[in-house]
This record gives structure tokens, sequence and C-alpha cells, in this order.
């Protein structure tokens, strides 16, 4: 087991705006996929989560749209992201 997920949920109380670290690959013609996702809560834990599946849903001025799904203790989840292409800055939605 490469990274170790707690049991308990992530708890952010204001998810908007909450900035991630990102682990992502582009292709020949620069379409990103999103491999990995890890950030902190506002209990301060650390959570890191593979990314089964990314979808650019979308661009608009700079600003990338991408809705994601991992899964968590055997459960699917969606997560939406934001991508800003000018300060290279990913958050959540």
């Amino acid at each position: 087991m490469p990274f170790y997920n707690p049991p308990r949920a992530p708890l952010i109380k204001e998810p908007n705006g909450h900035p991630i670290d990102v682990i992502a690959t582009t292709n020949l013609f620069g379409k990103i996929r999103i491999d990995y996702i890890q950030f902190t809560d506002d209990r301060q834990e650390r959570f890191t989560f593979k990314i089964s599946n990314s979808l650019l849903r979308k661009d608009l001025n700079y600003i990338e749209t991408y809705d994601c799904n991992y899964v968590s203790n055997g459960i699917m989840h969606t997560i939406t992201l934001i991508f800003n292409v000018l300060s290279q800055l990913w958050v959540l939605a």
C-alpha cells in the first residue's frame, strides 16, 4: 500500500478555493490527465487519493474545471478541481 488513507473522511468546512497538490501528466497535444491529488484538511490531516478518471468540463479565460473520480474506503467519489493556467494553482471547487 503506497499511501495511507485514514479511515476518516476529510473535513473541509469551506471547500471552495481550498488549495490542493496535484500530480498530473500531459500528452503530446497538451491534454492534462490528473493522476493523484493530495491536500490537508481542517484537522491538519494529509489525504492522498489516486484519481481513476478525470474529465475537462470547462475551459474559459485561463480557468480549467475538471471532474474527477476517486475511490476511498471502497466508495467512488466525485470531486471538482479548478486549475488557474496563469498562476498554475489547483483548488477545490
